[in-house]
């Protein structure tokens, strides 16, 4: 079975290796949180091979197949996807959670 998967990844790989195979309208849909531990499952999942590792973190760059096996291997469910809108909401919410984290760390060590 293991071997039957691998020739899979090999036939995908081969077919949407080239920079015209994407789904309209669907780049940069992909994205990270910052609880990624930088593990690199999502990378090896990729069965196109279009995820790379830059800083510990996963990046996407054109083209993406859709398939989400990155985000079905996440240990850590750090892999999301959305809207460009829903990525800039997530995105706004993180910093201001790591702000109230850091301001509560700041209080308590005042106490």
């Amino acid at each position: 079975m293991q071997n039957r998967l691998m020739d899979i990844k090999k036939i995908l790989k081969r077919i949407f290796q080239k920079e015209h195979w994407s789904a309209p309208g669907m780049d940069g849909r992909f994205f990270c949180t910052a609880d990624c531990d930088g593990c690199g499952e999502c990378e090896r999942s990729c069965p196109t091979g279009h995820i790379r590792m830059e800083e510990g973190r996963p990046v996407w760059p054109k083209p993406c197949l859709m398939c989400a096996a990155c985000a079905d291997v996440c240990p850590i469910g750090a892999i999301r996807y959305g809207t460009p809108e829903e990525i800039r909401w997530f995105r706004e919410g993180e910093e201001l959670r790591r702000s109230r984290e850091a301001e509560d760390l700041s209080h308590e060590q005042q106490i």
